[in-house]
């Protein structure tokens, strides 16, 4: 997808979204809006780089290739400073002997490592990079705040052991130097994220997504506004600033902690932040607000299914925004909402030259 043309790319986009579509829904009562990018180049502040080895058995951080591993760190979508963290921890983890963990023999030690680096917050003295280290099986080590990239003071390192786990998750990961949360500024914000918080592959898209919110639901002060997996607030936020109430709920117990820490920050003091998976959730949240008038889903790449939707409906809001990475999983949601349409649908393109696209669609209540 790399090589494709920009406007092939957002073309297949479309096409793929529309085939999803109309599996279930009218999919062509509506025109797919395209409603931004990331540049294509060094936009990925993420990186999961999985333990490899060469032709030549070498240790490498990377994906694998046609031929042989391919290196992370010289990958041209992601930042230079991501970069630079994969290709000095991958020389510092061989001349510590350590190998690519092999789950079949269960030799080995480094399954994979996740890198964030983001834009430091300007003379804010906060952490903005984080590197965990993943391994396939507990060792005993003398490792401390020094053992990795001891010439980078300000980032956070910490290592994890997941023998069954796939790349990008955690189990509980150990901090040896500072603790598991970065900062990273978003508009006027700067917003906390803990692991296994979610925490934005191209942060210059939020933007985008909260314009885009703004624009569709035109919250008012007289509204009151429901958000679903708010995650550490992002969007929160930017919705509080315009709304008298935003309730927040999100499944991630460090990401609730982050969103109301994000929220003092910020000094509002009109939105909530509640615990709880969307199915138990929405219906907790409407012994106390029966009513909203505006609601907002992020949706992961699963339906968040039939009873939440069932909830959230019942809540009766006048809109409802509902945002994705996978299209299958949205129009599955949206088929339970009966007594709603589809207005807009947009699409953000957060990851340029991969086959994934963030899908955002606005439902409208229908009269009774």
């Amino acid at each position: 997808m790399r090589h494709v043309h920009a406007h092939r790319q957002k073309s297949m986009y479309k096409e793929t979204v529309r085939a999803a579509l109309r599996r279930t829904l009218d999919a062509d009562s509506f025109p797919i809006e395209f409603l931004g990018h990331a540049r294509r180049d060094h936009y990925r502040t993420r990186a999961i780089a999985r333990a490899l080895i060469t032709n030549t058995g070498d240790l490498r951080l990377g994906i694998v290739g046609y031929q042989d591993t391919v290196p992370l760190s010289k990958c041209a979508v992601q930042t230079r400073r991501v970069k630079a963290l994969l290709c000095q921890l991958e020389l510092e983890l061989a001349g510590l002997g350590l190998r690519h963990y092999d789950s079949a023999t269960r030799t080995g030690e480094i399954r994979h490592v996740v890198v964030d680096a983001h834009q430091n917050p300007n003379g804010s003295g906060l952490v903005s990079e984080r590197v965990v280290i993943c391994l396939g099986r507990p060792l005993e080590h003398g490792w401390n705040e020094t053992t990795f990239l001891a010439d980078h003071r300000g980032t956070a390192v910490a290592y994890d052991v997941l023998p069954f786990r796939s790349p990008g998750t955690f189990k509980k990961p150990i901090p040896l130097r500072h603790d598991l949360s970065i900062h990273f500024p978003v508009g006027p914000d700067i917003i906390k994220s803990t692991l296994p918080a979610w925490c934005p592959q191209a942060p210059s898209t939020i933007q985008i997504v909260q314009n885009t919110l703004l624009d569709w639901l035109s919250p008012t002060s007289k509204d009151v506004i429901i958000e679903v997996g708010c995650g550490s607030g992002t969007n929160t936020l930017a919705l509080a600033r315009r709304s008298k109430l935003v309730i927040g709920l999100d499944n991630c117990r460090a990401a609730v902690s982050d969103a109301r820490h994000n929220l003092d920050r910020a000094e509002l003091r009109n939105a909530f932040i509640r615990l709880g998976s969307a199915d138990r959730g929405i219906g907790r949240i409407r012994r106390d607000w029966p009513h909203v008038d505006k609601a907002v889903c992020h949706g992961m790449r699963v339906p968040f299914g039939p009873r939440a939707m069932a909830q959230l409906s019942a809540l009766t809001p006048e809109k409802i925004v509902m945002i994705g990475p996978s299209p299958n999983s949205l129009v599955a949601d949206i088929s339970e909402l009966k007594k709603y349409r589809i207005q807009r649908f947009g699409i953000v393109d957060q990851t340029p030259g991969t086959p994934l696209v963030l899908s955002m669609v606005l439902l409208q209540r229908m009269a009774n």
